[in-house]
């Protein structure tokens, strides 16, 4: 009855385990680490994709936007570890929330972005604490929605702005899913994939 009432609501699998276990039953989906041997086939495509995309950065992400990989021009864009402290995988929320402002000209605006994804996200994680942490961080950085607030260009999808050496180059991000998942950590993961969105940027990621 669980199982058949999580289905019917599309709830995740993670938050499907947790209804288990309150019922007092087992949980019904593994979560495997990403380098379980199971998880071969998983490895495969991210490998694809990764290196495929490159010499535009391509970012592997957990259901908690840690960076489990990423593919060289992905690495030119993360901040190097801090020396004599020890090396942890970067969260792209921590960093969207600290070294990140000074990278992306429309901060504010693509940070609102990820809010709205991430809120809309909450409705099936309600017992994720530490998601809900990450949205609460977010929300408050973002600041209060503005309601009738029209995007500043014409453009149909948001572009991130970054600043470079060379100028602001602009960007566009597609993020890919594993469809059908039957494991928990397969289900929370999805690669963000980011274009240049002109002749500018495409230049600029190909030097």
């Amino acid at each position: 009855m669980v199982l058949r009432l999580a289905h019917a609501l599309d709830v995740p699998l993670a938050e499907r385990n947790r209804m288990l276990t309150a019922a007092g039953f087992a949980p019904a989906y593994a979560e495997r680490p990403l380098t379980d041997v199971a998880l071969a086939e998983v490895r495969f495509v991210l490998d694809r994709l990764l290196h495929g995309h490159e010499p535009y950065p391509a970012l592997v992400l957990d259901a908690w936007y840690t960076v489990l990989e990423a593919n060289g021009a992905a690495q030119q864009l993360l901040p190097p570890p801090m020396p004599g402290e020890p090396v942890e995988r970067p969260n792209l929320i921590e960093l969207l929330l600290g070294p990140y402002q000074q990278l992306i000209v429309n901060w504010r605006e693509v940070l609102r972005d990820t809010r709205q994804r991430m809120q809309h996200a909450a409705s099936t994680r309600t017992g994720d604490a530490r998601f809900l942490d990450l949205l609460q961080r977010v929300d408050s950085a973002a600041g209060p929605f503005e309601a009738g607030a029209h995007p500043r260009t014409e453009s149909p999808v948001l572009l991130t702005q970054l600043r470079t050496p060379e100028g602001v180059i602009n960007t566009l991000s597609t993020f890919v899913y594993f469809g059908s998942a039957r494991d928990v950590t397969v289900e929370g993961m999805h690669v963000e994939l980011m274009y240049p969105a002109d002749a500018a940027a495409d230049r600029y990621f190909r030097r």
